[in-house]
């Protein structure tokens, strides 16, 4: 069974993204961030025993799978509460913050 962590919609809106992509990895879910002029974000989306967090990153070179993620040196994480788009906002907003990067 699939499960849903974000609200696409809730956070298309949130965001003010143009669109947001939803993906089922199989060990965690993948939404790609699309902005209308500025570089696309990942977000992947990961249950634990416990809790349930994620990691927001800019698009990198290679295969983006769940381990590609975690292991992948650049980006930040975050542990999900009730404010779930809100919580990932608050990283896109730091990533922005830090300057845009080549590929």
């Amino acid at each position: 069974m699939k499960k849903i962590f974000l609200d696409k919609n809730k956070l298309k809106e949130c965001l003010g993204a143009e669109k947001v992509i939803e993906n089922d990895l199989g060990n965690c879910e993948l939404y790609v961030i699309k902005f209308h002029q500025d570089e696309d974000y990942l977000v992947f989306v990961f249950q634990g025993r416990n809790a349930t967090y994620f990691k927001v990153m800019r698009p990198f070179v290679g295969r983006w799978s769940c381990d590609e993620a975690i292991y992948h040196p650049e980006g930040l994480f975050g542990f999900m509460n009730e404010n779930l788009e809100l919580k990932v906002k608050e990283k896109l907003k730091r990533l922005y913050d830090n300057g845009h990067r080549e590929i």
